[in-house]
């Protein structure tokens, strides 16, 4: 496996069928964590658990991004329901108040997954 390093040390790509331009040979080794919290130290290579949590709590997990995803396709409807209301002058199911609270919740789940895409 070739791998290459930062200035600290970290590694930041990992070549497991190439060899990597600037990179060296190191024993196979499997990564069960993100490859930018290992560190080669004297050839061996180690996890860092801070590097870890810091890269954890700056780049969310994916599943943080579906269970956003489900909320907003199972808030779909409420939003629809709320147009198709407006649009046919029809009361509403709800008070302004609680789709009022949907929307906002909705937006800001839509502000969070761009963030995490960026």
């Amino acid at each position: 496996m070739y791998i290459t390093i930062d200035e600290n040390n970290y590694i930041t790509t990992a070549s497991w069928g190439g060899i990597l331009e600037e990179g060296f040979e190191i024993q196979d080794f499997e990564f069960t964590e993100d490859i930018r919290a290992y560190k080669c130290i004297d050839g061996e290579i180690v996890l860092d658990h801070t590097k870890l949590e810091q890269l954890s709590s700056e780049y969310p997990s994916q599943e943080e991004v579906k269970n956003l995803q489900k909320y907003l396709h199972s808030t779909d409807y409420i939003a629809l329901q709320w147009l198709e209301e407006e649009k046919l002058n029809i009361p509403h199911h709800k008070s302004n108040e609680e789709y009022q609270e949907v929307i906002q919740k909705r937006q800001e789940a839509r502000e969070k997954i761009r963030e995490m895409s960026n």
